[in-house]
């Protein structure tokens, strides 16, 4: 073993690779005059790409035979985008009416393209068929299908007595499964309803329907407070996984959960339904402040990834985190990423995050990685050698972070100039990863040969941003003569000093344990106390924003 790990220790130290640059493909913006929030997307077999959220200006470019070619009035519509290969509008609908509409989830199949979110229009259109053809009260969820040309096959509105949003949506072997929140009392739950009836002021909400609109199941999930189911996946045997926030302190989670309590304000909560839809588990996941559970994804050995925003300084990370304390000293949130076997057992958990604010709207798994899609008005973020942009801008960025299945942050980059930018979507391409979002920053985002060049003055717009995974390799091992480690041999501490700004480093013995780790650093002088380390040969790794620095430590 201790051969193997010297040999490996010499190519670590007398190597450079350096990981090529993650090509930015495409990017356009997309919008009228007003502004517009891209909220979801999705790529299909063909190579077509449609995008999907609201919008306050009446001039949208819809095209000629869309589903809804005017603004229905209000203060926001829907809209549904279609792109083809080539990156050329096909068509663009509005979907709304005379209130608020807005389309958070969207999703295709070979029937059709498949969109979920809330209204509090009483004028939406509804198809002859549907489930419910009528508004119910004060904001109702909708969820419809479109044919690939654009025009309505089915829609409808969900709703009952109170509040119903659908707020995240997949199709899988002929079911489209919806997940979102409810604070109706009636008519929102079927009779084959795990939970029937409302626990507390607010619960989840899953509902499952037939690809051609057909109700096939719909019930609560929560307990005694107010629960959010934000989002879903579906595996091959069609268990459910949900995740959401929540500050119910019972009726919530599972006997042996692995976080059975509540630890303070709201919570993150994750559980596993069976393909009959009972509660395999559920477990909290939080700290003494509120945490949410905005992305879920199952890896190809199917564990489950999930992410969220936390304003908690004590949530549980493990010993191999990428940073294993709260960044923001100023109380602002963080991110976490969590990862947990397919039995809810925590594998793997980080915060993720800098100085200032951070959040989250998206995480998915594809192309054996991990991304993470959010944002940051942070300026210290840990971006990787190979950033398309290294540095924050004057406001809020989009953050694109990819991660090996082994916990390694191969990507980081920031993304957006003078404006706010904010990644609300990422999707799974053949090349690649999608971004897709708003911006408030006048042309950074479009590529030469984008759709759309400019924004509307003043006001953000949606846009979209192909990227090539082709390119990507792992951070760059930087070479030992660019880090210093003095005294070498140490007896009860060491200096590290590197180029660039260390954010965390990692001691480990001949086995490839890690022993001593500190994050959250931001320096490129770090004193480290190494009186505990017991006498032998170490690998001390730095990890900084120009790369990951690698050399050997002798401990007397």
């Amino acid at each position: 073993m201790k051969k193997h790990l010297l040999a490996i220790l010499t190519v670590f130290l007398m190597t450079t690779s350096f990981a090529q640059d993650w090509t930015r493909t495409y990017s356009t913006y997309f919008g009228g005059y007003m502004a517009e929030n891209i909220f979801a997307s999705v790529q299909d077999s063909d190579g077509n790409f449609f995008v999907a959220g609201t919008s306050r200006s009446d001039n949208m470019p819809v095209t000629t035979g869309a589903h809804q070619p005017f603004f229905a009035g209000g203060t926001r519509d829907g809209f549904i985008a279609k792109f083809n290969s080539e990156n050329d509008l096909i068509w663009c609908t509005y979907f709304g009416g005379n209130g608020q509409d807005v389309i958070y989830g969207l999703a295709v199949d070979i029937s059709g393209i498949y969109f979920c979110g809330q209204t509090e229009s009483d004028n939406l259109t509804t198809t002859p068929d549907a489930h419910q053809s009528s508004y119910s009260a004060n904001m109702d969820a909708f969820v419809g299908r479109l044919a690939q040309d654009g025009s309505i096959d089915w829609s409808t509105y969900y709703g009952g007595d109170g509040m119903d949003s659908f707020d995240d949506m997949m199709v899988y072997n002929g079911y489209l499964y919806c997940v979102g929140h409810t604070w109706s009392t009636d008519d929102v739950t079927t009779n084959n309803a795990v939970q029937s009836e409302i626990n507390g002021v607010g619960d989840g909400l899953i509902t499952i329907f037939s690809t051609s609109g057909d109700v096939e199941y719909s019930s609560y999930f929560g307990g005694n407070g107010v629960d959010y189911i934000q989002a879903i996946d579906v595996d091959a045997a069609q268990n459910i996984y949900i995740s959401g926030q929540t500050s119910s302190t019972s009726g919530l989670n599972t006997d042996g959960a692995y976080w059975e309590n509540i630890a303070g304000g709201d919570d993150a909560f994750v559980a596993k339904l069976s393909s009959d839809y009972e509660t395999e588990w559920c477990t909290y996941f939080g700290g003494s402040n509120n945490e949410n559970g905005k992305g879920i994804a199952l890896d190809g050995s199917n564990n489950i990834w999930i992410t969220g925003n936390t304003g908690s300084s004590d949530l549980t990370t493990t010993p191999d985190a990428l940073m294993t304390t709260y960044a923001d000293q100023n109380g602002e949130d963080d991110c976490y990423i969590l990862q947990l076997n397919n039995m809810g057992e925590m594998m793997w958990s980080t915060y993720f995050g800098g100085n200032s604010y951070d959040g989250v709207d998206e995480l998915v798994y594809g192309h054996g990685r991990i991304f993470f899609g959010g944002y940051s008005d942070s300026n210290n973020m840990p971006t990787t050698n190979n950033a398309l942009q290294e540095e924050d801008e004057q406001y809020a960025d989009c953050v694109l972070a990819i991660f090996n299945t082994n916990h390694t942050l191969e990507y980081c980059t920031y993304y957006g100039a003078e404006g706010s930018d904010f990644a609300r979507s990422l999707a799974i391409t053949a090349d690649g990863v999608a971004v897709a979002g708003d911006s408030g920053s006048e042309s950074f985002m479009a590529t030469p040969d984008a759709y759309k060049s400019m924004i509307a003055d003043g006001f953000p717009d949606g846009f979209y941003t192909f990227f090539d995974i082709e390119n990507i390799s792992a951070i760059k091992n930087m070479s030992s003569d660019e880090m210093t480690i003095y005294p070498n041999p140490a007896m009860n501490q060491m200096m590290i000093t590197s180029p660039s700004a260390i954010y965390r480093y990692d001691i480990m013995d001949i086995s490839g344990r890690i022993v001593r780790s500190e994050n959250a650093l931001q320096a490129k002088q770090v004193i480290v106390p190494t009186d505990m380390l017991a006498s032998g040969t170490y690998v001390v790794q730095a990890f900084t924003s120009q790369g990951i620095y690698t050399t050997k430590l002798i401990k007397q």
